[in-house]
This record gives C-alpha cells, structure tokens and sequence, in this order.
C-alpha cells in the first residue's frame, strides 16, 4: 500500500505536506476500537467511498504480517537502518489506514531505530504486534462498519 502511495507522491512542497500530515496527532481520541482505528478520516481520505475504504483496509490487513516478520528479523539482527526503513514505510501505511495506535508505534519503533536504542525498538515491535492483533481481531467487517 505505501508503495502504490509512494508512486503518487513527489518530492515537492505536497510531498513534504504529505510527510508532515503523516505524524499521528495528538488530538483526545475515545477509547477503545477508536483509538485504535480512525474509520472518519480514512472514509474522508478517499472522498466518501466505502468501497475504496474496504479495499484499502483489506490490502494493510494482508501486507502487515509480511512487515511485522520483517521487522522482527531486523530487531534480531540488530539492524537499525533497516528497522528505521521498515517502521517508516509501516508508519505511512498506516496513518492512510487510519490505524491511529499502529502509526504512533511505528513513528516511535523508527525513533528508537534512528538513535540505534534496539532495546525500545524491541518494546515498540511488541507494541506493533499488540495493535496489529486489535485491527486483525476486528477484521474488514468491524474495521469497514
């Protein structure tokens, strides 16, 4: 999904827009699936279409496992260049999919990754697999309704 997203995107001032609107905001969120999930704004991202919203949700659903083992293999590598690659591809990802709690574990995974700190990049992979079984749990059906 970052991919395809990434094809889109230049490098000029939208890009950087883009980058910065990527940061998950620290607004009051409800507890619960919505702190988790914030089904409004990715319904807003693609102008109203539940059926862009369900595929989108169904593609991050099915590429996270992929990048969570990925990820898993560079903490144990002790990799942090490219764990701060993979958490920032996972970061973007997801705050397009509205997965609120997954993007701030993914930007915090890519801090860790930066200041080579393997011991908090092993925390936050823990906290990364924590949200990944929410959204999982939920499914396309709770996470689309």
């Amino acid at each position: 999904l970052a991919e395809t997203i990434a094809r889109w995107v230049s490098d000029g001032p939208a890009a950087q827009e883009a980058q910065t609107a990527q940061e998950p905001q620290t607004a009051e969120k409800p507890s619960g699936t919505e702190s988790s999930f914030d089904r409004a704004a990715l319904l807003d991202r693609v102008g109203g279409d539940e059926e862009v919203l369900r595929e989108i949700i169904g593609i991050f659903l099915q590429d996270l496992p992929g990048q969570i083992e990925s990820m898993e293999d560079a903490v144990k590598k002790g990799d942090p260049l490219l764990i701060q690659r993979l958490a920032h591809t996972m970061k973007g990802a997801s705050g397009n999919a509205g997965a609120i709690a997954l993007q701030k574990a993914a930007l915090d995974l890519e801090k860790a990754a930066k200041t080579d700190d393997m011991g908090t990049a092993s925390g936050m992979l823990d906290t990364i697999k924590k949200e990944f079984g929410t959204l999982r749990d939920l499914g396309i059906e709770g996470l689309a309704s």
